[in-house]
């Protein structure tokens, strides 16, 4: 109970009958390739993957090679680019597009968003 509250599976006030309304995309949510994503530190998991497998990831100190790798909350905050790896540069052309995808996205957020009522119609 206390490994699934630490994963940050379920809350601290979670019951044992709470563990078996997991899913599997609670569990793939953690999955380190996934946190690398959401942290935009590339454009998409299938990037984070070749990044953690070249050990362009740092957790903390240590560069995990595993894409699978559970991470937990605390291990969440200590995502980074390893100090020798190329991608550390935000000059690099990947960071550069990163940021761009990202921009791009918040757009389109936009874009789609319901336009808002004309006052006093």
């Amino acid at each position: 109970m206390q490994r699934v509250q630490r994963l940050g599976l379920l809350g601290a006030d979670a019951s044992i009958d709470s563990i078996l309304g997991l899913t599997l995309r609670d569990i793939l949510e953690r999955r380190l390739q996934t946190q690398v994503y959401k942290k935009g530190l590339a454009r998409s998991v299938k990037q984070a993957r070749q990044f953690i497998v070249h050990k362009h990831i740092l957790m903390g100190e240590k560069k995990i090679t595993a894409p699978g790798h559970l991470t937990s909350l605390q291990e969440e905050s200590l995502l980074s680019f390893s100090p020798t790896s190329s991608l550390n540069s935000i000059e690099h052309p990947e960071r550069q597009m990163v940021s761009e995808s990202k921009a791009k996205k918040a757009k389109e957020a936009v874009s789609t968003a319901p336009a808002e009522v004309a006052e006093g119609a």
